[in-house]
């Protein structure tokens, strides 16, 4: 043991160590001492969660995670010149990947916007379901902006329950609302 060590000791136990006369004050001491640990314990296990929940948040509000990465070797900044990108835009794998995973974000997002609207499916909103804001504080519904008729655009009844039908048997997302009572049968 070195001599460091036994004078963190010794100064450790002073005032760790219970006398008769000042029994309370090492009770106050041990005390404290578990209340810091407790919560420099706490601050670590949050600083760890928020920072893995932090890169996983950012991973999928982004949503277009490519499947590779080009870097500079050293590490550093790595200068873009137009012969890396037209090399990389001819390569058929990447191409393939960026398609991906643009319709896979297109489908998430207006699967969003259909549950938004109350509708199974992006298919079934009609032109009211949507408006166009045209200030702070009003906004227009689709048809009145664009001249649109209610329901052009709406797949026949027999279409729409097919779809509805179809779309209940999704396996549930979770999180998800119920259409309101005001969606389109």
């Amino acid at each position: 043991m070195s001599e460091q060590a036994a004078v963190e000791r010794w100064l450790a136990w002073r005032y760790l160590a219970t006398r008769q006369r000042e029994g309370f004050v090492s009770f106050i001491a041990i005390f404290s001492l578990i209340g810091i640990a407790l919560g420099v314990a706490t601050l670590i296990v949050v600083l760890s969660v928020m920072g893995g929940f932090r890169a996983t948040l950012i991973g999928r509000l982004i949503g277009m995670n490519g499947h590779i990465v080009v870097a500079a070797k050293d590490g550093g900044m790595m200068q873009t010149s137009p012969e890396l990108l037209a090399a990389l835009r001819n390569v058929p794998e990447v191409k393939a990947v960026r398609v991906a995973n643009y319709i896979r974000t297109l489908r998430r997002d207006l699967m969003k916007v259909a549950e938004a609207c109350g509708v199974e499916h992006p298919g079934l909103i009609d032109t009211g379901s949507v408006e166009v804001l045209d200030g702070r504080t009003s906004s227009t519904p689709l048809h009145g902006v664009y001249g649109y008729q209610p329901q052009w655009g709406l797949p026949s009844p027999a279409d729409r329950e097919e779809i509805i039908r179809l779309m209940a048997q999704r396996i549930s997302q979770g999180a998800s609302a119920p259409p309101s009572s005001s969606a389109v049968n």
